[in-house]
């Protein structure tokens, strides 16, 4: 299964958290994407390998959703639909694919991005969906927590565990991923269980 998901040391007083502009713009800022936007990465150790995220923002009425389409060199690995409001990012669907299957999730706990998150914190989302193999149900938890902020940046570390139900196995990622204010996730580098890093840095918007 490859997945790129997309998706805090001492803390800092909260009166300097306060004090940053608009803090809810290190997350994707929705009104950056009325029009679709499409961020390109590119691995650092393997320079052929490009993650490509296409991103637009639906509103519809009071509801305010950021539509994410996730490709790993030009197929396509996943949908994630969030729920933007107050600054904070909720999901809302899920959905993984693999060569022509696809499987949707069933969201349990949602938060992608909390805007007031301290650092130390940790939020959670949760979900669960049919292995594309066998009957088995697998869980995917990411555990996101933020550790450092200044002017421009956050970042937060993030370990994500795939769970099969009924298999032996399970399989977790560390990650740590880079937001920069006024643009969204600059950089993000996974730690594969067998050792293996992917190193991706924001290349070019369009």
């Amino acid at each position: 299964m490859k997945l790129i998901i997309i998706p805090f040391l001492l803390l800092f007083s909260t009166s300097f958290a306060q004090t940053i502009k608009n803090p809810s713009n290190f997350y994707f800022p929705p009104m950056n994407f009325i029009q679709e936007k499409v961020f390109h990465y590119r691995n650092q150790i393997d320079t052929a390998e490009v993650a490509i995220w296409k991103i637009k923002t639906i509103i519809s009425g009071k509801d305010t959703t950021l539509q994410t389409t996730i490709l790993n060199n030009e197929n396509i690995t996943e949908t994630m639909l969030e729920k933007i409001q107050m600054g904070n990012s909720q999901i809302l669907t899920y959905t993984l694919f693999r060569n022509d299957k696809s499987s949707s999730c069933t969201i349990t706990d949602s938060f992608v991005y909390k805007l007031k998150q301290k650092i130390g914190e940790r939020i959670k989302w949760l979900a669960t969906f049919q292995d594309f193999n066998s009957p088995n149900t697998v869980t995917i938890s990411k555990i996101r927590e933020f550790e450092s902020i200044d002017d421009k940046n956050q970042t937060f570390l993030d370990q994500l565990n795939i769970n099969v139900i009924g298999a032996p196995n399970n399989y977790q990622y560390n990650i740590k991923s880079v937001y920069e204010i006024g643009i969204g996730l600059v950089s993000y580098k996974i730690t594969r269980p067998d050792g293996q890093i992917k190193d991706f840095k924001l290349d070019s918007v369009k």
